[in-house]
């Protein structure tokens, strides 16, 4: 039933993102002429401004669903696991840049090796400290920690990023990761329900913590 459903989606959202696709595109290159032809006027301008991020937030909208509904294909090789939301952390620069915003590690074991889609996982760890950026207010602290843990017989590591936002309330951490269900204003929703996806198709977990407020924290437990 899963399968069908998430097929029927990718159905929709494939004609959804061809039919738009090019009124998408005449909205953008209009926007721009307009920016050029309005010059000066601070208040048309800031108009202008509202259309071009109204186009872009429907934009990621239809690629989030198009990567939701989609099979998740890995290409596994081994690495270590710390490289990942390392990376995830640098692809964040222009965010945190003008945040003030530390990463700080915790490391309890020495093997970090799994074998995995590291571009799949980049793109997990970078939706959860994207959205503790966007829940906190400066400074932001995001700890990550990672330690031996075990999945059924099978050993594997267990990483938890933790923020100290204002954390989440029953509902929230309930809903956490249903598809379209979201706190920010400008959110798709699918963030976490992909990475969900993404962890599940390797085998693994992604649960949200029992960490007490404030604070909010994700546990992804990975076999190796």
């Amino acid at each position: 039933m899963e399968a069908e459903r998430l097929a029927t989606i990718a159905q929709v959202a494939a004609g959804l993102s061809h039919e738009s696709r090019n009124a998408l595109q005449r909205i953008g290159a209009s926007a721009e002429m307009l920016e050029l032809e309005l010059e000066g006027n601070a208040t048309a301008l800031e108009h202008v401004a509202r259309i071009q991020q109204s186009q872009i937030h429907i934009c990621r909208l239809l690629d989030d669903l198009r990567n939701y509904a989609a099979p998740v294909v890995l290409d596994r090789a081994a690495f270590r696991l710390s490289e990942v939301w390392r990376e995830a952390w640098e692809l964040l620069h222009a965010q945190r840049q003008i945040r003030q915003a530390e990463l700080r590690e915790y490391l309890r074991t020495t093997n970090l090796i799994v074998e995995a889609d590291r571009f799949r996982l980049v793109q997990v760890f970078r939706n959860l400290m994207e959205n503790s950026l966007a829940a906190c207010v400066d400074p932001v602290q995001i700890d990550v920690t990672c330690e031996e843990a075990r999945l059924g017989t099978a050993a594997a590591l267990r990483v938890s990023v933790r923020d100290h936002g204002p954390g989440l309330n029953d509902e929230q951490r309930r809903r956490s990761f249903e598809a379209f269900f979201t706190t920010k204003p400008t959110g798709t929703g699918l963030g976490m329900a992909i990475s969900r996806r993404i962890v599940e198709a390797h085998g693994g977990t992604i649960t949200v913590g029992n960490c007490p407020p404030p604070g909010t924290e994700i546990i992804i437990t990975m076999p190796r």
